[in-house]
């Protein structure tokens, strides 16, 4: 079977197009910050990585793209 290393910037998109998130792969590991996206477009969440691993603040935001919830993994 061939194994496919992730490298560089990966975008997921919804069924309507629009992007879902996005993230940088550098050695098939997540390395800094992960976008997620609402299906209308509106930002979502951050969560950030480091060596593929959730490191650092996580912040959610309402549907205004304020900064509704906070935690620190």
């Amino acid at each position: 079977m061939l194994m496919i290393k992730r490298e560089g910037l990966s975008k997921k998109y919804y069924p309507n197009g629009r992007l879902l998130s996005q993230v940088i792969f550098k050695n098939d590991k997540e390395e800094g910050l992960m976008k997620g996206y609402s299906e209308d477009g509106k930002l979502e969440m951050e969560i950030p990585y480091l060596h593929g691993s959730v490191e650092g603040l996580v912040k959610r935001y309402d549907e205004n793209g304020k900064s509704c919830r906070t935690s620190n993994v």
